[in-house]
This record gives C-alpha cells, structure tokens and sequence, in this order.
C-alpha cells in the first residue's frame, strides 16, 4: 500500500531524499523532491500529492513554523516530518502546525511505510457515518455531572460494540483524569488551539484509552492546573464535525461552563442532560438554565433532565415536585447508589467494572439505550 501513493520530498541534502526513498521500496512512487518549500508549493499548485515529507534540518521548530502556512493552504496533503530527535514540545508544536507525524530519522527505515501505509488507506476509505453526540450539564457542583458522562459513554460503547470520546470539559477541575485515573501531556485545551484544521486522526491521536473502546480528552486542569483559560465557543463548534467522524458517540461532560459555551454544545448534540439532585438549589438552578437557554433560542426538545441521588423514602423534594418545578421536560431518574460509585471512583473503573450488578448501572445502561435509540429516531423518554 505504501508504494503506491504519490509522494514528495522536501530536503535540502540528498542523503535524507535518498533514505526517504530507500525507506519506501524501490516501487514507490516519488512525485517530486523538492530542496525547499518554495519549490514544493510550486510542485502543489500542479497536482495534489497525498503525502509531503519534509527534512526538519537543523532547525526543526523554524522548519515547523516556515510550513505552517503550507500546510494551511494544501489541506489536501498530509505532511511528515523528519527530525533528528524528537522532544515534547516539538511534537507539540507540530500538532498545532498540522502535520500528521513527526519521525525520528534514525528510525526512518522502520516507522516511515507503516505511517505511509496508515494515510493510504485512510485515504482509500470512503468517508465515515457522523457519530453522535451528546452533552451533559450540571446544575450545581457535586450533582454527578461527572459520573453520569463517564459512565454514560461507557454503556453507550458497550451496548453497541462502537468507539466512544469523553471529552472532559471542565477547566476548573477536570475531573475525569481523576476519576479513571489517567495522565497525558495532550488534550482537549491542545486540539481546541489547533490552527491547522482539526479531524478526526487529530483527535483520535490526542486522546487516551480509558477502557474497552473508551476514549477521553482530557480537560487542561488534569494536565496543568491553573494554567487553563476559556472556551470559545466559536473555536469550540468547529471541532464537533471531527468529533463526530472519529467516533460513533461523543459524550461532553461539560460542568461550570458559560451559558454560551453550553448553547453551542446543546445545538450541536442530539441529546443535553442537565444533571441536579433533590434540592431546592438545585432544582431553581436547572429551572433557571433551562429558562435562559430557550431565551437563546437553543432547541429545548433535546434537553434531558436527570435527577441524580434519588431515594424513594426520606426526601424532601419529590419526583412530581421536581417535575412541576421544571416542565414539560421529560425527566429521568438515577438512584442514589453512593456505595457503587464511591467504589468505582476509588478503583478508577466504570460501573461496569467496579459495580456490574448494581442498581445505578442497571439504570445507566437503561439510560445509554434510551440514548442510542434517541439518536436514531427509535427510542424516546
């Protein structure tokens, strides 16, 4: 498969052009080696070539920035780039620019045809279904906002054998990292600042495994606290389309962000779930999100209200007050399970992993099948 795709070569000594093409077989085919950028934009203003890789030179983080202009204008090439050590902050930065893989040179001959192989092929396939999407919003801090969006993607991924992305929103705290008890140097804050068009590979690559076929983008507070700033939603919108290629759910966990920020995702998702518990705080929050949102003119038919901790005896605010509190807005209840989520959190698993037979999972995995079935115009609340 590598040696069939058309190729080009930027670099100023011979030798690296000739380890390219000793890398690739003696069959590939080399659409043109060019000694700069200048004689490479000449060679892309003739025909598209699929795969550019470009000599990093002495100087790997210029070379990243001379390209990114390049790489901006040719979106219809993917570019490789070969430097002679590899660093975090070069791998950063070449994510920002981007290019689709930074290579080591002394490892040229084996790491170059399995990534030229990788964009052959997604190349040949034809384009992807959209996934779906969906939000979930808190109505105050601790309601379990959080708890409700892992396990939620997890089911969702269970239940249908397909990829799900939890994107870990919350830039105050971020607490999906916590919860499953994963690190990383990259994730959503990096894609968000992406400059180069983001897709689906980009997020695929910045993303942890978090379980089975469980996938997360961690919020910037997990990677470095105190040094998040805030979502644009502007920026924010244009990353859905990738989200939606890459996986067949998506699952924000979107607590403490601006009325803004919230309308953008609610537009963008088949289903919002705002999350509250048994409270008159709580209960007067969600009624005032809601309120303010339908101002906005965002479409209140995907909104999901999800009363969280719910016991049957004892409790001072009732499913049917709650209910006439809030509207006409179809309502869900999660019981309050405390023993299996605290066991979940501590051993960093799912429910279904950490309480497979408890009540709150059984009502998870209801809910991930009301979800799937909502998506697709089978199922409603």
């Amino acid at each position: 498969m590598a040696t069939e795709i058309r190729t080009a070569v930027v670099a100023r000594d011979p030798a690296t052009a000739d380890a390219v093409k000793a890398a690739l077989g003696a069959g590939a085919v080399m659409a043109a080696v060019c000694r700069d950028l200048v004689a490479l934009m000449t060679e892309l203003e003739r025909e598209a070539v699929p795969v550019v890789i470009v000599d990093g030179g002495p100087d790997p983080m210029a070379t990243l920035e001379a390209l990114e202009p390049v790489v901006n204008r040719y979106a219809q090439s993917r570019f490789v780039v070969l430097v002679g050590e590899l660093s975090g902050d070069m791998y950063l930065r070449a994510m920002e620019v981007g290019v689709r893989k930074v290579l080591s040179k002394e490892n040229l001959g084996r790491d170059l045809p399995e990534v030229i192989e990788r964009i052959a092929r997604g190349a040949a396939q034809p384009a992807a279904p959209m996934g779906s999407m969906y939000t979930v919003l808190s109505a105050a801090g601790g309601c379990g906002a959080t708890t409700l969006a892992l396990n939620l993607a997890h089911e969702l991924q269970l239940a249908k054998s397909e990829p799900a992305l939890l994107v870990d929103m919350d830039y105050a705290y971020g607490a999906v990292a916590a919860y499953l008890g994963l690190q990383s140097q990259y994730g959503v804050a990096d894609v968000l600042r992406h400059t180069g068009g983001v897709d689906a590979h980009l997020v695929r690559t910045t993303a942890v495994h978090a379980a089975e076929r469980l996938y997360a983008l961690l919020s910037p507070a997990s990677i470095n606290l105190g040094g998040a700033g805030a979502v644009a939603p502007d920026v924010l919108e244009q990353v859905f389309p990738a989200f939606k290629q890459g996986f067949s759910f998506t699952v924000v966990d979107a607590p403490r962000v601006s009325m803004d920020v919230a309308e953008t995702l609610v537009r963008a998702s088949e289903a919002a779930f705002i999350v509250f518990q048994p409270s008159v705080k709580d209960v007067r929050h969600a009624k005032t999100m809601l309120t303010e949102l339908a101002s906005r003119g965002a479409p209140m038919d995907r909104f999901r209200p999800i009363l969280n901790r719910y016991r049957k005896r004892r409790q001072m605010i009732s499913v049917e007050d709650a209910q006439k509190a809030l509207g006409d807005y179809p309502m869900e209840c999660l019981s309050n399970d405390y023993a299996s989520v605290i066991r979940g959190v501590n051993y960093g698993q799912p429910l279904a992993e950490a309480a497979p037979r408890s009540t709150l999972r059984r009502e998870l995995t209801r809910l991930a099948a009301h979800t799937a079935g909502l998506s697709n115009g089978r199922v409603r609340f």
